[in-house]
């Protein structure tokens, strides 16, 4: 687009000159990978240190080696998902291994992609997950990059226990469902958070139960 200044019939006018040349070419951009950037695409996080002992490294290490994730990423998705399954528990007074069993019924059933506007970067993200990618041991303390509301939410739920944060975070990684990462990919999928995909998924399995 350029800009032409016309004097002509005396008073002078500006005017807009389209230019074919001048569209932007399409960004060749590489997406940064789960390895370098362990959060949900957009996402501002802050990072905030947390202690583990022996005990809990093992475990991490274990688990974020089988599901092929980054360590810190695989921490993440397990306390939030150890966080809601105690929660939804809470607020409907059903067992937490019935919570569990419909979120694993909910995750493992075929996702139907949608494609709003900005969705490409979520559908990429949830392909990564399933794709697997290098983990890493960890040392005695963890860095974990978190959103304003999961960390809110994570300091909340640690109040309400009593507990400091990290023995709060110790006891949401023992109680971590198994398959907390294809709760993740089935909900950046849907273009949901993850409490979002909890939530709507038990309502549902909750509504065909009682039909």
């Amino acid at each position: 687009m350029e800009c032409d200044v016309d004097k002509r019939e005396g008073a002078p006018r500006l005017r807009l000159l389209a230019n074919a040349d001048s569209a932007p070419a399409r960004s060749t951009t590489t997406a940064p990978s789960l390895t370098s950037a362990p959060f949900r695409p957009g996402e501002l996080p802050l990072t905030s240190w947390v202690p583990l002992d022996h005990t809990t490294r093992d475990l991490v290490w274990e688990r974020a080696r089988a599901a092929a994730l980054p360590t810190e990423l695989w921490v993440r998705i397990a306390v939030e998902a150890s966080r809601l399954t105690s929660e939804i528990s809470f607020l409907t007074g059903r067992p937490r291994r019935e919570v569990v069993a419909r979120l694993d019924l909910a995750a493992s059933a075929p996702t139907w992609e949608t494609h709003p506007l900005g969705a490409s970067e979520l559908r990429r993200y949830a392909a990564e997950l399933r794709r697997g990618h290098p983990t890493t041991e960890t040392g005695e303390v963890l860095g974990l990059r978190l959103p304003e509301e999961i960390s809110g939410a994570w300091n909340a739920a640690a109040s309400e226990a009593r507990l400091e944060m990290p023995r709060w975070i110790d006891a949401a990684l023992k109680k971590a469902p198994p398959e907390c990462v294809a709760w993740e990919a089935s909900a950046a999928a849907t273009c949901r958070s993850l409490g979002e995909w909890a939530y709507a998924s038990w309502l549902r399995a909750s509504a065909s139960a009682k039909a």
